[in-house]
């Protein structure tokens, strides 16, 4: 039997679980972590699963001092923290009825039957704490050949959960050379099923395959099979996001959403109807709108308002080819100070409150920001003092 050699088999965490669990019945890691392993690849996130019901699985991980909580009910998922590390146990399943978004499932003793309803045989790993690995679906041979392959036929995985659509760009992507001509091929013919899926889900998809080193392999070919049309027709601007990574050869990786907004030909027109087709927290979407439309022509101003990443992910998404060099170079060289003039200085100077104190505030701000933060408090003051002679003539 093939084993792994792993930092995941030292996990403390994991192997507290499993020693607890393991009185009462079998527990193994299972997919992504056992995947990585063999590659020699660290985990993300140590998943185990388990002959035992989540009943059980609840009651000796508590009398083993662990706390833990049902995830997913109905799903036959517990979550369980050691350290603060979060893990998650799942009871065997078998998918009983799907629907293109949920499974109906029920419990099963037969690991061979939970590693089938996995979406891709490189993903229906599992291994004991010794390392030993069990490979019911051809995985092992898939990671060594560079395969993505579904398991079973690509069409009836598909329609148990559109999502897989996505995954299966994304696994790509990290893991495969030449693509799998049938899977390619089903995915293209039951893209209209996406629509069912919730934004959130799209949207995480999006997230992690924009996170890879090189996401463009599954970008481009989403692009090229019009994959997400239906949904986000917007999200084809393969030569933008060409042009935004080749720059991060360079001057360093952006976020995903930088990447995102390139794709989506953010840099040439912003729209907010394209924010509005993805689930974005606050922050995510008013960054996504700074570095779409922030006017990086008086850069000083920018990088002092909004920081210099933000600034940086505008300029490398939206500057002209012959202006980056000089605007990252301007960018690094900035040094960020604290506006030396406060507003009791204006009243002081026999300035009124209201607009137009604001007003000579926000004018002096912008003219220390030209000299690059070099004037001080005394000639703020006399620019100031120009600036209300001015207004009050």
């Amino acid at each position: 039997m093939v084993k792994i050699s792993a930092t995941i088999l030292q996990n403390t965490g994991a192997r507290s679980i499993m020693s607890a669990l393991k009185v009462a019945g079998e527990v193994r890691f299972v997919g992504g972590c056992v995947r990585d392993a063999v590659l020699g690849q660290p985990a993300v996130d140590v998943d185990l699963a388990t002959t035992l019901l989540p009943e059980k699985v609840l009651d000796l991980l508590k009398a083993a001092g662990l706390t833990a909580r049902p995830l997913g009910v109905g799903h036959g998922v517990v979550s369980a923290w050691h350290n603060k590390q979060r893990y998650e146990i799942a009871t065997l399943r078998e998918d009983i009825a799907t629907d293109g978004r949920h499974a109906l499932v029920a419990y099963t003793q037969d690991w061979a039957i939970d590693a089938r309803r996995r979406d891709f045989t490189i993903n229906a790993l599992s291994a004991d704490m010794d390392g030993q690995i069990y490979d019911y679906a051809g995985g092992l041979e898939d990671l060594h050949t560079h395969q993505v392959r579904f398991i079973g036929e690509p069409t009836a995985r598909i329609r148990e959960d559109y999502l897989r659509i996505l995954r299966y760009y994304r696994f790509h992507t990290r893991f495969g050379h030449d693509w799998n001509i049938s899977a390619r091929t089903a995915c293209r013919e039951n893209r209209a099923g996406l629509s069912q899926l919730s934004g959130e889900r799209v949207t995480e998809e999006l997230r992690k395959l924009l996170s890879l080193g090189n996401p463009m392999p599954g970008c481009k070919a989403i692009s090229e099979d019009e994959i997400l049309a239906d949904i986000i027709p917007k999200l084809c601007d393969i030569p933008a996001l060409e042009k935004l990574l080749e720059r991060e050869k360079f001057y360093g990786p952006q976020s995903w959403l930088v990447r995102l907004a390139a794709w989506g030909g953010q840099a040439e027109t912003f729209t907010e109807d394209f924010l509005d087709q993805f689930v974005f927290t606050r922050t995510d979407r008013a960054d996504v709108k700074t570095f779409s439309t922030l006017d990086f022509q008086t850069l000083n101003h920018a990088v002092y308002h909004y920081g210099a990443p933000a600034v940086r992910a505008a300029v490398m998404l939206r500057a002209a080819g012959q202006e980056l060099p000089k605007c990252m170079q301007q960018i690094d060289n900035f040094r960020i100070q604290e506006f030396p003039l406060r507003a009791e200085a204006l009243l002081q100077m026999g300035v009124k409150p209201g607009p137009q104190l604001g007003e000579i505030l926000r004018q002096t701000e912008n003219w220390w920001l030209e000299t690059n933060g070099l004037a001080g408090e005394a000639e703020c003051r006399n620019y100031a003092a120009t600036l209300a002679t001015v207004s009050s003539a």
